[in-house]
């Protein structure tokens, strides 16, 4: 179970960074991280609480957590950008 855990930590870590990521030739000075309120998500609350997206880019962005209701309203946000 706690390796379970972990892996899924480590999945939903990586795809927030992946999204976070500018395009090729943009810079990115805001981020939007989506996120719900279960147990699954307690490593975003870790990183928000902390700020460690912030520290990652020097406190040279600024960070937006989302809170949303469900899994559709995430994918709905992702696709509308």
């Amino acid at each position: 179970m706690k390796k379970e855990f972990w892996r899924v930590t480590v999945v939903a870590a990586s795809l927030a960074a992946c999204m976070a990521l500018p395009s090729f030739g943009q810079e990115t000075k805001e981020i939007n991280i989506a996120y719900q309120s279960s147990i699954a998500y307690a490593p975003m609350l870790v990183m928000k609480e902390q700020g460690l997206v912030e520290k990652h880019y020097d406190g040279d962005v600024t960070v937006n957590y989302n809170l949303m209701a469900n899994g559709a309203e995430i994918n709905e946000a992702i696709i509308s950008g």
